[in-house]
């Protein structure tokens, strides 16, 4: 085995170089892609729900996701298809979430389970092909449920169903052929652990043919005496007895390493560094992933407010509703005095907050959220126009009412529920996971902010040493 040191130095090497790109840019890579998916994911099902055309599963909330399989995807009745794929798509968006937020990036966690499942995930529906011809279950009713939601003259819901689309068919493309270098790598390195720890502990191990299957149990047998942590996989034992002793060894040999070099290449081209606009941009989309907890949270409390109204209703109030709208004037403003905690000071404060006002203010900012999401209408258009400068300061506003539509929505939820009594206190409904949600996201552009910052501030503080960045 003379010959077999050199080539093995070199896959060594070059395994080396490719796990080490893999770690700062693919990786990551990956794992913005995903994170981009779920974004124009979420646009997307929003607009379902909004049209009427699925339905919300009730124990969404209730999930305990702790793994990255895909749900169901077998057949279900049509006359639950509503809901049959309303619950499908919560599964999915509940899946999504604890991957870009628990799933461990990594290579040493990521084995060739792992990898397949993170393809048949972002493969669960087939955005290049939604069709209602599909042989996926869920891809055939979302292709007949696109097609309902195309209908009318609703040019918005049409360019945000186009756009999301676009995304989702572009992103899943990439997420495949990410996925797809990372498992020819691990491939790679499979091969290179057989060809230094377990063929060497094998007699004459020359003797041995990759077509043979008595050979491939011998090479089984002490590979389990190894105790190694990913199963056997006799397609890798063959292809690495064929590199060291087949007929075209050397041709393969060259291929291995042509894999792995190309790949390196490959990925450089691929990952150009980011720029500062690129993490304002990263920053506006994360905080966009608020846009559908925003408008749960409006939904969920204008539910609450009119079941604490009709306990309140007598029959003086109803004569002056009445009253009202014969004379088409407009009701009083209902103002709810809510209390809240300081979270600087931990001190308890209260407030006014005039719950119309409130309301219009959070639906609005779901839709212009939503709107960042699906990379679509005017304003994605004056967000693409505006300079760093603008992005920055509009960021900035925007973290400040996002905090303080937290802060009034949590101090509403606990004002309403507090009134209430038992009975009607069931009926309500809650915005914890919610307010979590925007939380999240409020958190995760404030970060990005800064990273921002810190970084402007390096390249300023370069030019003024007269280092070109």
């Amino acid at each position: 085995m003379e010959g077999e040191q050199p080539f093995s130095e070199l896959v060594a090497k070059a395994i080396e170089d490719r796990r080490r790109i893999i770690h700062e840019e693919d990786l990551p890579g990956l794992k913005e892609l995903f994170r981009v998916y779920h974004a124009s994911l979420q646009g997307l099902h929003q607009l379902l729900i909004r049209k009427g055309l699925v339905q919300q599963d009730p124990y969404k909330a209730e999930q305990r996701i702790s793994d990255i399989t895909p749900p169901q995807d077998d057949p279900y009745l049509e006359s639950e298809r509503e809901l049959a794929l309303g619950v499908r798509l919560d599964a999915y968006d509940n899946t999504l979430e604890f991957l870009n937020n628990y799933f461990e990036f990594r290579l040493e966690a990521l084995g060739f389970r792992e990898l397949r499942k993170l393809s048949d995930l972002a493969r669960y529906i087939n955005w290049r092909q939604l069709t209602s011809h599909s042989q996926q279950p869920t891809t055939r009713g979302i292709a007949d449920l696109i097609g309902r939601a195309r209908g009318g003259q609703d040019s918005f819901a049409n360019g945000v169903i186009s756009d999301s689309l676009t995304q989702l068919a572009r992103t899943l493309e990439s997420i495949q052929s990410q996925v797809k270098a990372i498992t020819v790598f691990k491939r790679e390195e499979y091969k290179q652990i057989l060809r230094t720890r377990v063929m060497p502990s094998i007699p004459d191990v020359a003797r041995l043919s990759p077509e043979d299957t008595a050979s491939l149990e011998e090479v089984r047998g002490h590979y389990r005496k190894l105790e190694l942590p990913e199963p056997f996989i006799p397609e890798l034992a063959a292809e690495t007895l064929a590199e060291m002793h087949g007929d075209q060894a050397q041709a393969r040999r060259e291929e291995v390493l042509q894999r792995l070099r190309s790949q390196k290449r490959e990925s450089r081209r691929k990952r150009p560094g980011e720029s500062l606009r690129d993490v304002l941009i990263s920053s506006v989309r994360s905080l966009s992933a608020a846009s559908r907890p925003l408008d749960t949270i409006a939904e969920n409390l204008q539910t609450n407010a009119d079941i604490a109204r009709s306990r309140s209703r007598g029959l003086g109030q109803r004569v002056r509703d009445w009253i009202d709208r014969l004379t088409n004037r407009q009701p009083a403003q209902t103002i709810y005095r809510v209390e809240y905690t300081d979270e600087s000071t931990g001190t308890r404060h209260s407030e006014p907050v005039v719950f119309d006002e409130f309301m219009n203010r959070t639906t609005r900012k779901a839709r212009l959220y939503s709107a960042f999401l699906a990379r679509t209408g005017g304003p994605w258009e004056k967000l693409q126009a505006a300079s760093d400068e603008q992005l920055y300061r509009f960021i900035e506003k925007e973290l400040g009412e996002c905090h303080l539509i937290h802060r009034r929505a949590g101090a509403i939820d606990d004002h309403l529920k507090g009134a209430a009594p038992s009975a009607e206190r069931k009926r309500m409904k809650g915005v914890k996971i919610e307010l979590s949600a925007l939380r999240n996201a409020i958190v995760k552009a404030n970060q990005l902010k800064h990273e921002y910052t810190a970084k402007k501030g390096e390249i300023e503080q370069m030019k003024n040493l007269g280092v070109e960045p």
